[in-house]
């Protein structure tokens, strides 16, 4: 879907259509789900529910419609947050029991993740989002609320450690 269709869908979701609404939840819940598995694994799906119930009451709060697909992603880093918070605080589910990101994504195998798990955390949500989620730089630092410099800077050198571990792969299957 193009940047000019998902702008006219959020003006009608925001008039109260509700195909709007559907074609927009149909269009990200797979990518906003993706994000979360990665993060927290199975209790994505709640989580994702709890963003769509927040994007349809807050919609009218959206001021401008550009920026919805980085509205969304943040909603949904909140949300994480505040799951991770909260099951910190309930103990019945530690940080340590969370899984792995790339582990916990390995059965929609994108041929990225495996060799994201040398990446540190900051790194590897720039690199998702930017390859995986085809977000613009600009989409990024609004969705991680962080400046373009930074993001570029993560994405940069993400890259190099990329690239710095594939050679290193490459070297040692040669030998």
């Amino acid at each position: 879907m193009q940047n000019a269709q998902i702008e006219l869908l959020v003006l009608s979701m925001q008039d109260g259509d509700r195909r709007a609404f559907s074609l927009l939840y149909r269009y990200f819940s797979p990518q906003l789900k993706r994000y979360a598995v990665a993060r927290v694994g199975d209790a994505s799906d709640d989580l994702v529910h709890n963003v769509w119930i927040r994007i349809d009451r807050d919609i009218q709060k959206l001021k401008d419609v550009r920026v919805f697909k980085s509205w969304i992603y943040r909603a949904l880093r909140w949300e994480i947050a505040d799951w991770v918070k909260h099951s910190a605080q309930r103990q019945t589910d530690t940080l340590e029991n969370v899984p792995e990101p790339v582990a916990a994504i390995e059965q929609e195998s994108s041929p990225l993740l495996p060799m994201l798990e040398v990446l540190n955390p900051d790194e590897r949500e720039v690199v998702e989002l930017f390859y995986l989620h085809e977000m613009s730089i600009e989409d990024m630092s609004l969705t991680i609320g962080i400046p373009l410099g930074t993001v570029k800077s993560r994405l940069y050198r993400a890259r190099q450690t990329l690239k710095a571990n594939y050679e290193r792969e490459e070297t040692d299957h040669e030998h």
